[in-house]
């Protein structure tokens, strides 16, 4: 047998079919998440790919237009499968589809897809996956994009709302069972009315396994050191942010924090990492102020960073990030009457981190009370360290594929003797070739 290059193809260019690939029970699973691979995405793909008895294969194409994500380059350590994303315009909103119906019907046992209105390919797959009798498997929030919103909404905007919440129903009778990334999702489904056991909760976090082994590296350097590093200066506190620079992040208040304290005497760093659409407004809104730097941080610099930050702030919408400054023992502040995606669970406030005022001067002097109550500084370090020994890349693996597999089983499509890969093993064990 040729084995699989990174497109998922064997070296000709065809498809492998189910069953050829050295034990003909083992099935070969599709996921079609987010219309491309974050780079965020790569280590749990990575663990699922060393797992004996079923075989993951991820599609993905360019990032969909105004995602702005870092993607993984390939070639890459799983079986992945590349595909187009054609993205129509209608009106404000962009559908996308992606040709993977017939790649599905003909060659795959289980699909695993985001749970996105906007993938028109995904509600076809949905339907060949009923006709085939296979399972399907939404993966994402667990409720629908904005329920969470508050506040006067508009009359269309109540519309919508509705509308969506209709299709909600529809789609859960249709599918076998739902990837959620927290408790919260989980509860939403079940009171929508899907069963408890067709829910898997993967308590959605970065590597943080990775992330306490270079935050080990770091320790090995001294403060002074590291600010030297990174062109910060002694004994001043530091403001993080990393991420996407989008209008949701909020990034630009920020900006304005560090120069109305320089406006008033107070001693503060803003330190301000990523790519997006708003990076030339974000420059150029920080002209002049010599207490903000862009620095472009990725792995031990971005650790480094996280070493001799105060907080972790993002002003605006906050998902990853919450779990991936934990990891590095850093307490995450963000603001209050913002739709978050479902990560902010995992901030409890007061603590491992701080919901702060929405509205803008309130802010910024809530900010400015941190900064002057170490106490308080510390007694959040201690609850964000305690916040990361709970998340683990290893769990959420096999959380994933523990779903996977039981409706897989409930299908006829794998033995039930099967046995699952322990979270412990996902980390370790060798990469089939």
């Amino acid at each position: 047998m040729t084995a699989p290059d990174s497109a998922g193809l064997t070296a000709s260019g065809s498809p492998e079919p189910v069953g050829t690939q050295g034990n003909e029970q083992r099935p070969r699973v599709l996921i079609s998440h987010q219309g491309c691979i974050p780079v965020y995405r790569k280590p749990l793909f990575e663990r699922l790919s060393r797992i004996e008895d079923i075989d993951y294969v991820v599609a993905y194409g360019d990032p969909p237009r105004g995602t702005d994500y870092i993607v993984a380059p390939p070639p890459h350590a799983f079986q992945s499968l590349r595909t187009q994303n054609r993205e129509m315009a209608i009106g404000s909103t962009a559908l996308i589809w992606q040709p993977l119906v017939a790649k599905f019907w003909g060659g795959f046992d289980a699909a695993v897809l985001g749970d996105e209105i906007k993938y028109l390919s995904h509600l076809a797959i949905i339907a060949a996956a009923r006709l085939r009798r296979r399972p399907v498997i939404l993966w994402g929030f667990g409720y629908p994009a904005g329920q969470r919103e508050s506040g006067n909404l508009s009359r269309a905007a109540r519309l919508e709302r509705g509308l969506k919440s209709v299709f909600r129903q529809i789609e859960l009778r249709l599918i076998d069972g739902y990837l959620v990334y927290t408790q919260s999702g989980a509860d939403s489904l079940i009171r929508a009315g899907l069963p408890p056991d067709r829910i898997g909760t993967v308590r959605n976090t970065i590597d943080v396994e990775e992330q306490v082994r270079l935050r080990g590296i770091t320790m090995t350097e001294t403060n002074a050191a590291t600010r030297e590093h990174l062109g910060v200066p002694t004994h001043v506190p530091v403001f993080l942010y990393f991420g996407r620079y989008l209008p949701e992040k909020c990034v630009h208040l920020l900006i304005d924090y560090a120069k109305r304290c320089t406006a008033r005497g107070r001693r503060v760093f803003v330190m301000l990492s990523g790519t997006g659409a708003e990076h030339d407004n974000l420059v150029a809104r920080a002209a002049g102020a010599d207490n903000v730097a862009f620095r472009s941080l990725f792995d031990l610099e971005l650790a480094r960073a996280l070493k001799i930050a105060s907080a972790v702030v993002i002003p605006g919408f906050s998902g990853l990030a919450i779990p991936h400054a934990f990891a590095h023992h850093v307490p995450f502040l963000t603001r209050e009457g913002i739709v978050h995606p479902p990560e902010i669970d995992y901030l409890i406030p007061g603590e491992n981190g701080l919901l702060l005022p929405f509205e803008e001067e309130a802010f910024f002097d809530a900010l400015d009370r941190y900064l002057d109550d170490p106490q308080l500084q510390q007694r959040l370090r201690t609850g964000a360290r305690e916040a990361a020994s709970h998340l683990s890349m290893d769990a959420m693996a096999a959380s994933f594929d523990g779903l996977v597999r039981r409706l897989l089983q409930d299908r006829g499509r794998l033995p039930r003797h099967a046995p699952v890969t322990p979270a412990s093993e996902l980390k370790t064990c060798g990469v089939r070739s």
